[in-house]
């Protein structure tokens, strides 16, 4: 460089600190204006000083004591020259729309615009910070990257206040004061945590719309302001117009002239149109105002309210008076012209609430509920009659009856137990007469074609027999056995009584007969004329992808899929068929063959998004977009702006939590409690959803019904169900085995049990007696055998004589002397660990009898010597040696 450009190169400084204000937003210059002053002050130095073509070292440039510019950027370091000669802004800090504009070919985002910056290993100017970032290409580049880019601006969602090139936190906050959070809007934050706040904002604790708090920026005073670069472009938030009436949802934007009002719908006074109208999320909410209630009854008081977007009293409808010391209809009055029974031989009072009286009008009857005049027959009975000097409330006996047993009967009235007795007063008024046409047959009258009680096929038949029962027409006598035609045989319903056919054996019941081939897999059977029975058993489905199995006892099955097949929502696919809905989705039946599997990523798809190309799927069933606005996350929508770049909110349906993408339903993990947690967008897209009374697993195997509950996964303790009545943990409630073991040898017999929970016993009882000859005393064997690992389950057993006489003997032949239980003594086993436990006495009883009758009940404990406890199962082996 020539001495010339190195004079130049010393005066730049002290002319850029001029220009100190221009990244203050209350000074009066602009980043562009100081490049403008630099370009001409440059160009008027080049005028007045030659160059030569001699060559000199570079020397050293004096130290930069210049001011900051746009957001404490350091003044440019040097000035580029245009290839036609004319000067350009293309250094640090100088405004750019690419990284073409900047010498250093990086243009980053500041706070008002786009403005270039250089490399760097670790310091950077004042504001800025040395980061490694990857906007610029596919290997990270370590540049200075600018402070609070998006402080104070209006947002709606924390991933708007997020620089992509700065890995410090930022958070959409509302404002301290107000009421609800969020009434005149949200804006920008930006993290203090490990750095300072520019002039004018304080670093403070703030709540943050997910929960939590963080150490953010905020203005010291007053509410954020737009900056004039904003003006344009579109940023906005959410807030509240308020008046009298109430508070709607409105919008705030930075626009030429500043920050806007919250604009918005107004609240009015609620009427009936089926709008919230005071936007308090209620509808035609009116304000309480009274009325009356009107019908036929009279008038009641009432509040006005809608119905069917008009408006309508609402209140108690008046209601026809009754005797309940209540004024029904509203009208000041209580009862007034109540308590008629609508009976014509009542006179009706009401006497006091709910006590109405209907007094009898002389010379009648009221039965059931009905009334009659003197002489009035019963309806239903023609021996009863209404005489009210007899009774009021029921029928009396009338004339020409038969009164048998203190039962009334009309003339000719057939005895109800016997057909062969007629009521004939003119013989007996009061027993009954013997009919014509019947059979007199072991001392009992039958009526004629009567049967006979012990013999369906038997009947009384006067014509033929008045003292003998005759074998009915359409019967079969099969082995002494009488059938009526058409009856089934009772082993094999295909084989009837055909009298036609055979009057002394079974005949073939016709094919149109249904029949049960005790199949499951048949849904209609028929005989088949030869006295068997069939059904279709083939079970096919019409689905040629599924198997056809036919199990007799469960019946069809058609649930698994033939092999190189799926059958996804009913349609059967074949291998590698892709997803018609889905092209990054294809039926892989190694993987399922019940679902869709995900395409390889070398298949290829289009995300529908003209700013990426080389979209691929992602090996997980969805469409990786390629290159273009693509922040990595499958949950975010990718939006490309040329005016304002990429940005990337959670899509509907979906929640990023933590940088991480779920799905609407997806569970934090997969077991405990994470389950409980669960991607809910209509609840929060940025934080996890508890899921209360959803099911889950606490990984208890003591437990089941598990239930997310208060942020945990609990679940409803298992109560050992064993035995007959699942409370056998005393004595008083020990299971009885059901047998009884002689003294000279029974077999072993064995069951499984559980020990369920904490202090959980299983206590049973079996009877043990001698060999009934008195000589051979009872030796009671028990054994604990398959006692879970890591468990600790003891055995104990008592002897309880029936008749202990002066005492009762026991002697432990394997095990160890018991305390005794209730007076009785026993033995116990107590080996280490999950070790089997024995227990064998020779058990006697000391009783009065010439030879000891040795007859008791034996008694077992088997508990936990730990507090370990599981739900696996023992196995208890007992019997008599």
């Amino acid at each position: 460089m020539s001495r010339s450009i190195l004079a130049l190169a010393f005066l730049l400084p002290p002319i850029v600190a001029g220009l100190a204000s221009c990244g203050d937003d209350s000074a009066t210059g602009t980043v562009e204006d100081a490049t403008l002053e630099l370009d001409t002050l440059v160009d008027s130095v080049i005028e007045i000083i030659s160059f030569d073509t001699q060559e000199t070292e570079t020397p050293t440039p004096p130290e930069d004591t210049g001011g900051a510019l746009p957001d404490g950027t350091s003044p440019p370091e040097d000035t580029a020259v245009t290839p036609d000669g004319q000067d350009g802004c293309r250094t640090f800090g100088c405004p750019c729309n690419s990284n073409a504009d900047c010498l250093d070919e990086f243009c980053i985002e500041s706070a008002d615009g786009q403005v270039c910056t250089r490399t760097c290993i670790a310091d950077c100017p004042a504001d800025f910070d040395c980061l490694s970032v990857t906007s610029f290409g596919a290997d990270p580049v370590s540049v200075c990257v600018p402070r609070h880019t998006r402080l104070c601006r209006p947002c709606r969602a924390d991933a708007e206040c997020d620089d992509p090139g700065d890995p410090f936190p930022a958070y959409c906050l509302a404002s301290p004061d107000d009421d609800p959070p969020g009434a005149t809007g949200r804006f920008c934050g930006s993290s203090c945590a490990n750095r300072a706040c520019p002039e004018g904002y304080a670093c403070e604790d703030v709540a943050l719309m997910g929960g939590g708090n963080a150490r953010q920026c905020v203005p010291v005073a007053g509410e954020c302001a737009c900056r004039p670069a904003w003006s344009d472009l579109g940023y906005s938030t959410d807030c509240l117009v308020s008046n009298t009436f109430g508070s709607c949802d409105g919008t705030r934007s930075c626009t030429a002239n500043g920050l806007s009002p919250c604009l918005g719908q107004q609240a009015t006074p609620e009427i009936c149109d089926g709008a919230d109208n005071d936007c308090d999320e209620l509808v035609d909410n009116l304000a309480e105002t009274p009325c009356m209630v009107q019908n036929q009854f009279g008038q009641c008081p009432g509040q006005l309210g809608c119905e069917d977007d008009a408006p309508k009293c609402l209140g108690p409808e008046p209601l026809a008076e009754s005797c309940n010391g209540l004024d029904d209809d509203c009208d000041g009055q209580t009862d007034e012209s109540t308590c008629n029974d609508d009976l014509a031989c009542t006179t009706d009072t009401c006497a006091a609430p709910n006590q109405c009286q209907n007094a009898l009008v002389a010379g009648n009857c009221l039965v059931n509920g009905a009334c009659y005049a003197t002489g009035q027959f019963n309806p239903l009975n023609a021996c009863e009659v209404c005489d009210p000097a007899k009774s009021t409330a029921s029928f009396s006996q009338a004339a020409n009856t038969c009164v048998i047993n203190g039962q009334c009967y009309p003339a000719n009235a057939t005895n109800p137990e016997n057909a062969c007795q007629i009521c004939l007063p003119g013989q007996s008024a009061t027993a009954w007469s013997t009919a014509s046409n019947t059979c007199q047959i072991g001392g009992a009258c039958y009526a004629a074609n009567q049967a006979n009680p012990l013999n369906p096929c038997e009947i009384c038949s006067p014509v033929s027999s008045t003292t003998a029962w005759t074998q009915a027409l359409n019967t079969c006598n099969i082995q002494g056995q009488c059938y009526a035609a058409g009856v089934k045989n009772p082993q094999n319903e295909c084989l009837i009584c055909d009298p036609t056919k055979s009057a002394t054996g079974w005949s073939n019941a016709p094919v149109t007969q249904a029949c049960d081939d005790a199949n499951a897999c048949s849904a209609t059977s028929f005989c088949d004329g030869t006295g068997a029975c069939e059904g279709d058993t083939s079970c096919n489905d019409g689905i040629a992808c599924t198997r056809d199995i036919c199990d007799s006892r469960s019946g069809c099955r058609n649930d698994e899929v033939e092999t190189g097949f799926c059958r996804i929502n009913g349609v059967c696919y074949t291998d590698n068929t892709a997803n018609p809905e889905n092209p990054c989705q294809r039926c892989a039946p190694a993987t399922s063959q019940t679902a869709w599997s995900p395409q390889p990523t070398t298949v290829s798809c289009s995300d529908d998004n003209l700013c990426t190309q080389g979209d691929a799927c992602d090996g997980a069933g969805a469409c990786k977009p390629g290159t273009g606005c693509n922040d990595g996350l499958s949950c975010t929508t990718d939006t490309c702006n040329p005016a304002t770049g990429c940005t990337f909110p959670t899509s509907d349906g979906f929640c990023r939590i933590n940088d991480g993408c779920y799905a609407d339903n997806a569970t934090r993990g997969g077991s405990g409690v994470d389950v409980c947690y669960e991607c809910e967008p209509s609840e929060s897209q940025s934080a996890w959803t508890f899921k209360t009374n959803k099911a889950c697993n606490d990984n208890d195997a003591c437990s089941n019904n598990d239930k997310c509950t208060n942020n945990a996964c609990v679940g409803t303790p298992i109560v050992d169900s064993y035995d007959a009545n699942g409370l056998n943990n005393t004595r008083a409630t020990a299971d009885y085995l059901g047998k009884e073991l002689r003294a000279d040898f029974d077999n072993w017999h064995e069951f499984t049990a559980s020990l369920y929970g904490p202090g959980d016993e299983d206590w049973y009882t079996y009877r043990a007696n001698d060999d009934g000859a008195s000589q051979v005393q009872p030796f009671p064997d028990v054994k604990l055998q398959g006692i879970p690992a890591n468990m600790n389950y003891q055995l104990c057993v008592w002897w309880d004589c029936d008749d202990p006489g002066s005492g009762e003997q026991v002697d432990c032949q394997a095990g160890s002397p018991a305390t005794a239980l209730d007076g009785h003594k026993g033995c116990c086993s107590s080996n280490p660990g999950s070790a089997s436990e024995h227990v064998k006495i020779k058990a006697g009883c000391d009783n009065a009898t010439v030879f000891d009758d040795d007859v008791g009940t034996v008694i077992i404990r088997v508990y936990n010597a730990t507090n370990n406890w599981t739900c696996s199962n023992y196995t208890l082996l007992w019997g008599e040696d």
